[in-house]
């Protein structure tokens, strides 16, 4: 008889031998602190992959031009006709190195004197010819309506803009037209531009 009340070699009821089962439960132990330890290491893996970027790649190619810019800016107060006129001094001009499109945007100071019963209205035109005024969508138009009171000096600031495409390399002038609706009593006050050209 062994000192434990066992008999050797005899299977107590309900199981395997007590060393078996010490053997079994150390093995199961050691299987889930590896399985721990794999997470970790995922883990720990998938992070470093997120804070340490990867190897920069190669650069594209160089474009096909310089990006070239102009800027002008006039003031004056000067009352709008009911025909389309040039915007004397708020003509931009720009040196382009090629082929491709140019950007001209700005902004336009009007002051309008409105009466009530009179409607006022505003256009800007910027084009690349003074021979006429064309409405399209670039074009800029401000009204008062007819409803509103009498009111003296109304200040209103009015995005102007256009994109015209250039075939070749060489100079560019774009210029802004104005036009007042009949019986209206509109100041064009001042204007800065800027061209930008984007090569193709």
């Amino acid at each position: 008889m062994s000192s434990s009340g066992e008999t050797p070699g005899i299977v107590p009821a309900g199981g395997a031998p007590r060393a078996a089962l010490q053997s079994t439960r150390g093995a199961a132990g050691l299987t889930s602190a590896l399985s721990v330890a794999a997470v970790l290491l995922s883990v720990a893996a998938i992070g470093l992959s997120v804070i340490l970027p990867g190897p920069v790649g190669a650069s594209g190619p160089a474009g096909s031009g310089t990006i070239e810019v102009a800027h002008v800016h006039t003031s004056g107060a000067h009352a709008g006709n009911t025909t389309c006129e040039v915007w004397a001094g708020a003509n931009i001009t720009i040196n382009v190195t090629g082929a491709g499109a140019v950007a001209v945007q700005g902004s336009a100071l009007l002051v309008i004197n409105h009466e009530v019963e009179t409607a006022d209205a505003a256009l800007i035109y910027v084009q690349n010819t003074t021979s006429s005024c064309t409405s399209t969508d670039w074009t800029s138009y401000y009204t008062v309506p007819s409803s509103l009171p009498t009111t003296v000096s109304i200040e209103v600031s009015v995005p102007v803009g256009n994109v015209f495409n250039v075939p070749a390399a060489g100079e560019y002038t774009f210029y802004t037209m104005e036009q007042a609706a009949s019986g209206s009593e509109v100041y064009f006050w001042a204007i800065a531009l800027e061209a930008v050209f984007y090569p193709t």
